[in-house]
């Protein structure tokens, strides 16, 4: 399974010139602690709740773009290179990125592990089947 496979693509996308209120309220309506930022199309980063929070509602977020996280997956990264970025950077998503640096969707936290959870009952099932079968040969 890859990046790309489980990316969602509804989730906003901020720039630069967007106000604080504004970011802080879709990562209220996503619930999510990050959302990605873009410029020209391109990936810039990662936006953090806890920064916004620090600046006026008002002012963009062109302000803390220092403190903007540089995480992302390429669309082709295995599964467990998307597990590995979750555990190491805490993120509540992931962007996938495309080879020229665009943003093709995220992997929400809450999603992969639904996701997970979907994968170890078909394995579940899947090994069930193979046992009845074997016991009736």
């Amino acid at each position: 399974m890859i990046a790309s496979s489980i990316a969602v693509q509804s989730f906003p996308m901020m720039r630069l010139e967007d106000k604080a209120g504004f970011v802080l309220q879709n990562m209220e309506d996503f619930d999510v602690q990050e959302l990605v930022v873009i410029k020209d199309d391109y990936y810039i980063g990662l936006v953090n709740k806890v920064d916004v929070l620090d600046i006026p509602l008002e002012q963009s977020i062109a302000s803390i773009a220092d403190s903007f996280q540089r995480v992302g997956v390429l669309g082709a990264a295995h599964i467990t290179a998307v597990l590995d970025h979750f555990a190491k950077h805490h993120l509540s998503i992931l962007p996938v990125l495309n080879e020229q640096q665009e943003c093709v969707g995220v992997v929400p936290q809450k999603n992969l592990n639904e996701m997970l959870a979907l994968y170890r009952d078909w394995e579940t099932d899947r090994k069930s089947t193979r046992l009845n079968s074997s016991h009736r040969l």
